[in-house]
């Protein structure tokens, strides 16, 4: 296989799949080409060169690409940033393991998505850090509704997307996912009810500002952001 280009770049294992005895196949979201799989071969081997390829920790990768296939070679990968507070705590595993099966259903392939990959790498910080349920899950929910607008999904939280209304102060609102947002009632409502005070709160999180939530409200919004990121998916999977 002839060498297109040689490229070194940040990474998080988001899939691996063990083949024979030895090789790994991963999909990895990296800084510079966003998914790529690539071939690991040996792996998994007693004299393995590589380092840990595990999910979580940021890697550093040296990648070997081809005009003629759509998988990479793997020729070295180091860990550049562990999170062991995460694969040591199974409540920060699963928020963090969400966070990479949205990223992996978002992400095109080799196209540099570099805004999402320093927001999972914030996430990922930040849940290291967080103790409560209601933390762990207001990290996630807006990690994840934080991806879908740098992956072209915005969910209008602030006004109706169709009519361009503002939502009252403190007011509840329907949001339908497939429409992107609000819908007034005068639109015609629909999907399903957020409450003001929730939808309030993941509109200034997203903007960075520091939120708190109940465990209850800290669910529905990663219900949100589930729904959201999935009818983003939907919607490329219809265009392919």
């Amino acid at each position: 296989m002839a060498v297109e280009k040689t490229i070194v770049t940040e990474a998080f294992v988001v899939k691996r799949v063990s083949v024979g005895d030895t090789d790994l196949l991963l999909t990895l979201f990296t800084r510079e080409r966003g998914l790529v799989t690539v071939a690991a071969r040996g792996a998994r081997g007693p004299k393995s060169k590589f380092g840990p390829l595990e999910p979580l920790h940021t890697l550093r990768v040296r990648l070997e690409l081809s005009s003629r296939s759509d998988v990479a070679k793997l020729r070295e990968a180091t860990v550049a940033h562990p999170r062991l507070a995460l694969v040591e705590n199974a409540d920060r595993l699963e928020a963090a393991s969400q966070l990479l099966r949205w990223v992996r259903s978002l992400s095109p392939s080799h196209e540099p998505e570099t805004k999402a990959f320093a927001l999972l790498d914030a996430a990922l910080d930040r849940l290291e850090e967080v103790e409560r349920g209601a933390e762990m899950l207001t990290t996630v929910a807006i990690a994840g509704l934080s991806l879908a607008a740098a992956f072209g999904y915005r969910l209008e939280l602030d006004a109706c997307v169709r009519c361009g209304t503002p939502c009252p102060a403190g007011a509840s609102a329907y949001v339908d996912v497939a429409a992107g947002g609000v819908v007034c009632t005068r639109c015609g409502g629909g999907g399903f009810l957020v409450r003001g005070p929730l939808r309030e709160a993941l509109s200034r999180g997203r903007k960075g500002e520091s939120i708190t939530l109940t465990i209850g409200e800290a669910e529905s919004a990663v219900d949100l952001a589930e729904r959201a990121i999935g009818s983003q998916t939907r919607a490329q999977d219809a265009r392919k």
